[in-house]
């Protein structure tokens, strides 16, 4: 799992370096300029605010995609998200380079948040030329995806399908086991079925993890996880005790690391998040 995420990210370094903001005119206002001087300070949230500013503002498409472009240097995923979301209604009246960064854009970001089907979707839309020149990361895409598909979350969910119900003493062991994975294991498979037998069973067990940190919201979490899945996934009785069962099974971790930026422009940041871990820590 670690050197598929390892490739993936470096896929993904590969593409933040290739989409480039859209090339600079004569008639740039002050506020452009100002974005792109926070760009090359590596200031790049401040530099994200701006571009929208300038979008909302002046109606531009192509702002829309700078700010996109500036979050996504940032991995701020879902503000890129949006930000491509509007720009896409400008989609038809960009250039050819701008479509191309518009498309580029969309598969850095779902490589982001490892919507490997998007990415590869969004790869498509690109012209044959570059898609020569992507197509080494389009099959490792491929690749991660076919992986996915026949790794260990996919094997342990079929076994769960193909067990009856009233069989809970193979059901649990196998269950917990499932909800042990990762959830961006978890998540990831989701994107790829389609079933809703299987999709209620990827959220039970996801569900289940998130219950494992605010138990006290347990209920409510089981609640929307079943009024989601009433016609297709296990009956309450059941699913409730595979829950417990797998917050019985889990061994909470006696250490933990936390990485913080102590300097830089994140210091204020890094410090109050050290500084509230240790009051918590000394409660």
């Amino acid at each position: 799992m670690i050197k598929k995420s390892l490739l993936a990210y470096f896929c993904l370094l590969f593409l933040v370096s290739a989409c480039a903001p859209p090339t600079k005119t004569s008639t740039e206002s002050p506020l452009a300029r100002q974005a792109r001087q926070l760009e090359q300070e590596q200031r790049f949230d401040e530099a994200a605010a701006l571009w929208l500013e300038i979008a909302q503002s002046q109606n531009q498409g192509s702002a829309y995609l700078a700010a996109a472009h500036a979050w996504a240097r940032q991995q701020q995923w879902d503000h890129a998200e949006n930000a491509l979301a509007r720009a896409q209604t400008f989609l038809n009246s960009f250039n050819e380079r701008e479509q191309q960064h518009y498309w580029i854009l969309n598969a850095e970001v779902a490589l982001g948040q490892h919507r490997y089907d998007r990415a590869r979707n969004a790869m498509a839309q690109l012209p044959e030329r570059l898609q020569s020149r992507y197509r080494s990361r389009a099959e490792r895409i491929e690749d991660h995806l076919a992986q996915l598909a026949q790794g260990p979350a996919a094997r342990l969910l079929n076994r769960l399908l193909a067990l009856p119900e009233t069989d809970s003493q193979a059901i649990i062991p196998g269950f917990v086991a499932l909800a042990a994975l990762p959830t961006a294991e978890l998540s990831q498979l989701r994107q790829l079925r389609t079933d809703a037998r299987e999709l209620a069973w990827l959220d039970l067990a996801v569900a289940a993890r998130r219950t494992l940190i605010a138990r006290s919201d347990s209920g409510n979490v089981m609640s929307q996880w079943w009024n989601q899945h009433a016609n297709a996934g296990p009956h309450p009785e059941l699913a409730t005790k595979l829950v417990v069962a797998f917050h019985r099974s889990f061994s909470y971790p006696q250490k933990i690391a936390v990485l913080l930026p102590l300097n830089g422009s994140f210091e204020a940041a890094g410090k109050a998040i050290r500084n509230g871990l240790l009051a918590a820590w000394s409660e």
